[in-house]
């Protein structure tokens, strides 16, 4: 029960490192992911998708090997959002 509790609330967890207000992290370190997208899972087609494309920028030199998060940049990089700076992988 406490788990379902949990698993409902996760994108409120997102408060203790992201102002909404700002749009920024209020805080160094690193987030969960679920805190990012206030979900545990996605559709294996699209978590296929995600990692095919990766794997791609590893091979390609776009991202470094250690840090696959990377292609989070690339992304909102595509749309036109500011980077992110001094990002530090776990």
């Amino acid at each position: 029960m406490i788990l379902a509790v949990f698993e409902r609330h996760l994108g409120e967890l997102a408060e203790g490192w992201f102002d909404a207000a700002s749009g920024e992290a209020h805080r160094g370190g690193t987030a969960p992911l679920e805190t990012v997208f206030g979900v545990r899972e996605i559709p294996v087609e699209t978590a296929a998708a995600v990692r095919a494309t990766t794997e791609r920028l590893v091979e390609g030199g776009t991202i470094p090997v250690k840090e696959p998060w990377r292609v989070l940049e690339v992304l909102l990089s595509c749309c036109g959002a500011a980077a992110p700076t001094g990002g530090k992988g776990a």
